[in-house]
């Protein structure tokens, strides 16, 4: 097996660094290869991760919260909601030269709608049903109903505006040679070793939450794909990557170093659960989810996954997501409890067998569950599938790289699997859970109903209560079982880079980025 030390050098010479070019470039890392960068493919935080400096969505958030205009220059809204008439900005091009206008803004959200071509991403666009083109730089989005979430959802790179022309062009292909307009095109992909991004000259921003709205200050970004917590530490101790994401095991030795800047976010927006599949039995008793949930100390399954950087999480949302109420968890989660889970199976008709294992009509209660191998879904499924035995569940443990694992969800062969999202909006109950459910997983009529009239609530208050009502729910059926929050624990070599920001989302933003070594 490769050194660390070994394998950066074959990455650096994978993506052509030199020394020339290594004073102009800054690295990053992220965990794992996204299966395509197409946003109608992909809802992967490693595509997202990509595309934020690849792709400009028609608005962003801005520090106020508020939505700002970026393709999109100004914006207005009919007095029920239902429709919004977009002003595109003028004399923005793509990256392959061609302009942005109301037929490029109509086309990137058609790809999304379009029934012949289901988008990954369609559901993040609640009610949208047309988008049409008024005018050479106006474009209609009409809504059969007021959608809450608009502004946090048109802001998403996933939502980004694409080149027509590449689409035609590349077809299949696009996924590997995405064309937008951001300050960085891409410039190469070399599989399972990472990206090449170029800045794009004569790049301007209308940012208001950036100081340089001109060109990037750095020549070349490197996204290298580095699944080995080891791998990365080495790379940022060596100066090739810059920042990203801390390793948690090396946190207390690298933020007594003066060349690292650690923040450390304990209210963050990600999520870490047990997605629940109840179409496979026994999984279809509601009385054996319960079991299962009951089964667990998720306290312990988040410090293991996270390294102690996590809180155990009760509820159905983040803890940084707007719908969160610590009050849901404390009242309608569920806590290891053994005897409660034994009795719940004893009600479902299982009884233990000789080897000590849960069994009716002599079959043993076994659970397939999938986890993948990067190392939180690794250590927390570890110890989850030893809680199982435990509790004398059998237990069919596999493991599967994250993009392999996605693929296979939605033919429902599992019983249990591990899984990671992030979410600052109630909208996240329904990108997950409601019917289709994101990857075919927990879907309910029922539920359905609860989170329609949430999406279209546009008071907030009354939206909240809608909210909660969705959380309690999924709670009582075993839709998910929660785990943890993990915390956000971002590293930079400040020794080396200055000037990152992080936007209203949590997304680093380069305009003001510079090497400073």
């Amino acid at each position: 097996m490769r050194t660390p030390q070994r394998l950066i050098l074959a990455l650096a010479t994978a993506l052509t660094l030199t020394l020339a070019s290594a004073q102009s470039t800054v690295g990053i890392a992220i965990q794992d290869e996204p299966s395509s960068l197409d946003p109608v493919e992909t809802i992967q935080l490693t595509a997202y991760q990509v595309l934020n400096y690849l792709m400009e969505p028609l608005v962003y958030i801005g520090p106020d919260s508020n939505p700002h205009g970026w393709v999109a220059e100004s914006w207005t809204i009919n007095d029920d909601g239902t429709v919004i008439d977009f002003a595109i900005r003028e004399g923005r091009l793509f990256h392959d030269g061609t302009p942005i206008d109301a037929e490029a803004v109509a086309f990137s959200f058609q790809r999304h709608l379009d029934p012949e071509s289901p988008s990954a991403n369609r559901t993040g666009l609640g009610t949208l049903e047309t988008v049409e083109v008024t005018g050479p730089d106006t474009v209609r989005f009409t809504y059969s109903a007021p959608y809450a979430p608009v502004w946090t959802s048109l802001a998403s790179p996933f939502y980004g505006v694409v080149s027509p022309t590449a689409v035609a062009a590349l077809g299949e292909d696009f996924g590997r040679n995405v064309v937008g307009s951001g300050p960085f095109e891409l410039e190469s992909w070399t599989p399972a070793t990472g990206f090449s991004l170029v800045k794009v000259d004569g790049y301007t921003s209308p940012r208001i939450d950036v100081d340089n709205q001109g060109e990037m200050m750095i020549d070349r970004l490197n996204i290298l794909i580095l699944p080995e917590e080891g791998t990365r530490v080495a790379a940022l101790e060596t100066g090739l990557i810059h920042y990203g994401d801390a390793p948690r095991g090396d946190i207390d030795r690298l933020r007594e170093d003066p060349r690292y800047s650690v923040v450390i976010n304990e209210g963050n927006n990600s999520y870490t659960m047990l997605e629940v599949n109840p179409f496979l039995a026994p999984m279809d008793d509601v009385r054996v989810r319960q079991a299962v949930a009951h089964a667990l100390n998720i306290e312990d399954i988040a410090f293991i996954a996270y390294e102690g950087y996590a809180t155990a999480n009760y509820t159905p949302v983040p803890l940084g997501n707007t719908a969160y109420r610590e009050a849901i968890g404390e009242e309608h989660g569920y806590r290891q409890d053994l005897e409660r889970s034994a009795a719940l199976l004893r009600e479902a008709g299982y009884e233990k067998n000789a080897d000590g294992v849960w069994a009716k009509d002599g079959e043993p209660l076994e659970l397939i569950f999938w986890t993948y191998t990067l190392p939180n879904g690794m250590k927390g499924g570890q110890l989850i599938q030893q809680q199982l035995l435990d509790a004398g569940f059998a237990v069919d443990f596999q493991t599967f790289e994250v993009a392999s694992m996605i693929g296979q969800l939605a033919e429902r062969k599992h019983h249990l699997n591990f899984m990671w999202w992030s979410g600052w909006d109630p909208i996240f109950l329904t990108y997950v859970f409601r019917t289709p459910g994101w990857a075919g997983g927990y879907q309910n009529p029922e539920l359905d109903a609860i989170l329609d009239r949430a999406a279209t609530e546009l008071d907030p208050v009354a939206r909240q209560a809608i909210a909660e009502e969705a959380q309690i729910f999924l709670l009582e059926d075993v839709g998910v079982i929660p785990i943890g929050t993990d915390w956000s624990v971002f590293l930079t070599r400040a020794d080396l880079l200055e000037g990152l920001k992080l936007d209203a989302l949590g997304f680093v933003l380069l305009n003001d980025a510079r090497l400073t070594n």
